[in-house]
């Protein structure tokens, strides 16, 4: 079977993959120079499920690509993989309901989540926390543009390719369109509820108060350990904006929601770099998965 990838971004490139592990003939056609040069193009990026309170269809989704992820990484070569494990950090009382009914309906042994009081988290951390936290072990980080080119290798890669027309598909037997933004753009995707969103993520040099910091802290926003001596922060979320500038105030309110969580660690941050791009979402977030109905 022939089959045709819009985009080389981590959905691109994932559907590349595992449609090559099943044999398929797969080429992937991207506008850039390389892939992941749109929203996968941060230097890294956390793996960790989105979490919910029952497990809903949606939640098994989530479940379930976690485990995937958590199996394939450690097989692919050269990802950045850390393997730091993640403190979901109890804010507020909603978070502690939620993430204490999700250990009693995900069905996860201790091993891939548990929770932890505030010292303990703190001993995980390796940093002063004031809140309990949903630990999860297995949880990390990689780099998606690393990420992204492990699962093309050995898969055909078109770059420079800007597609605006599935009609330049025919010799195909099936095309996908996993170009995030760009799905915008195909008058066949018209009748989906997609809308653009921009987010800015801020790179912040290591300090005396963040060094030490050993697993990445999620709180609404995320605060990883630092790579080269260099931390990442993220990360704003800006609707219905379809441009990839980068603004001040965005840095300053990423490191204002980490100083709500963990006060002490904004202490003299400075920043060192920062990046935005715009990705495509739904309105309930969940990722769009489906053939397109004949017109």
């Amino acid at each position: 079977m022939k089959i045709a990838i819009v985009g080389g971004g981590l959905a691109g490139t994932a559907c590349a993959y595992f449609l090559n592990q099943y044999g398929a003939d797969c080429i992937l056609f991207d506008s850039a120079g390389d892939v992941a040069t749109g929203a996968s193009g941060n230097a890294y990026g956390m793996y960790n499920p989105r979490l919910s309170a029952l497990l809903t269809p949606e939640a098994i989704f989530y479940r379930d690509a976690f485990e995937l992820a958590l199996d394939l990484f450690p097989k692919l070569d050269d990802i950045d993989l850390h393997m730091c494990g993640n403190l979901n950090l109890v804010t507020d009382a909603q978070k502690e309901k939620r993430f204490n009914k999700m250990l009693d309906h995900w069905g996860w042994s201790v091993d891939m989540a548990r929770m932890v009081n505030a010292d303990e988290a703190s001993d995980l951390a390796g940093v002063k926390l004031n809140h309990a936290a949903l630990f999860m072990p297995r949880a990390g980080m990689v780099s998606p543009p690393k990420l992204c080119r492990a699962l093309v290798r050995g898969v055909e890669v078109r770059h420079g390719a800007a597609i605006h027309d599935t009609a330049d598909f025919a010799a195909f037997d099936a095309v996908i369109l996993a170009c995030g933004a760009g799905a915008l753009q195909f008058a066949e995707l018209d009748y989906l509820p997609l809308k653009a969103v921009r987010g800015q993520i801020t790179q912040v040099q290591a300090s005396n108060h963040t060094a030490a910091l050993k697993t990445a802290l999620g709180y609404g926003g995320y605060f990883t350990p630092a790579v080269e001596g260099v931390h990442m922060l993220g990360a704003t979320f800006d609707r219905d904006a379809m441009h990839n500038d980068v603004f001040d105030a965005d840095d300053a309110q990423n490191i204002e929601g980490l100083g709500e969580a963990v006060p002490h660690l904004v202490k003299n941050l400075k920043v060192a770099g920062r990046r935005a791009a715009v990705r495509v979402t739904s309105r309930d977030y969940f990722p769009v998965v489906g053939r397109i109905p004949a017109h």
